[in-house]
């Protein structure tokens, strides 16, 4: 990538990401740590099936407002993979909206939110759940009232790993109905979620589902132990002086 489009080839799409994680994952973190502290200010404590049902509500609030801005940086980033003459070329994040909407209609933005919403609910239910499971149970372990930096980091590993083997076959069929162009007929590559499937299977196999697994984890691990650790301390120093 760098030999044939320099440094800017990795951040293609940067501005698509940013806009993706002020609106997904603001939504969906938001969300869950809503529910989750409700859940302990009425029962003490929150069951690790009711986490998982609190994890699933995020998901598909974060996927709903998240859609527009996550597909189009999977469209500028698989541009690379293109030939140069069937690249869309799409100059910022908000240029790519116009022009889905102009040529395919403004509920074209959603292309995929079915696929997206049960790849995020893949990804919110294995990380979420895990994170605060695991903070708890390395808590009661260590014999700790609080959390701190060492079983939050704990936690983060765990959930990072976790999220990455179960999150990453959605993700692959996910982006691939995302990234694919009309054939020279007209037609599209794949029609639903279940032709994905089919198609990768017997074009890849059943290992082809986690292809690329190390480089997904180098993406989801650092972005586990910020995003989550981080959201506990901003957690706690706004709410420290709430009254529940």
């Amino acid at each position: 990538m760098f030999r044939k489009d320099g440094l800017i080839a990795f951040y293609k799409g940067y501005d698509s990401s940013v806009l993706k994680q002020c609106t997904y994952q603001t939504a969906r973190l938001g969300i869950y740590k809503y529910l989750y502290d409700r859940g302990i200010r009425q029962h003490g404590e929150v069951p690790f099936f009711t986490k998982l049902q609190y994890s699933i509500i995020a998901a598909c609030s974060g996927a709903l407002v998240g859609n527009p801005a996550d597909m189009t940086m999977v469209r500028r980033q698989s541009d690379l993979a293109l030939p140069p003459e069937q690249r869309r070329n799409y100059k910022h994040v908000f240029e790519a909206m116009y022009r889905i909407v102009k040529t395919e209609g403004f509920l074209a933005l959603w292309t995929g939110l079915q696929y997206a919403t049960v790849r995020v609910i893949a990804v919110s239910a294995s990380q979420l759940t895990t994170f605060e499971e695991v903070k708890e149970r390395t808590r009661k372990w260590r014999g700790v009232k609080d959390d701190d930096i060492y079983n939050r980091a704990v936690a983060a590993a765990v959930s990072g790993l976790v999220c990455s083997v179960t999150a990453l076959p959605f993700d692959n069929m996910k982006v691939k109905f995302q990234k694919m162009k009309q054939n020279a007929d007209g037609t599209w590559p794949y029609k639903s979620y279940l032709d994905v499937f089919a198609k990768t299977l017997r074009r890849e196999g059943l290992f082809g589902f986690w292809t690329g697994l190390p480089a997904f984890y180098m993406y989801v691990a650092p972005h586990t132990l910020i995003a989550l650790v981080t959201q506990d301390y901003f957690h706690i120093f706004f709410t420290r002086n709430t009254k529940h």
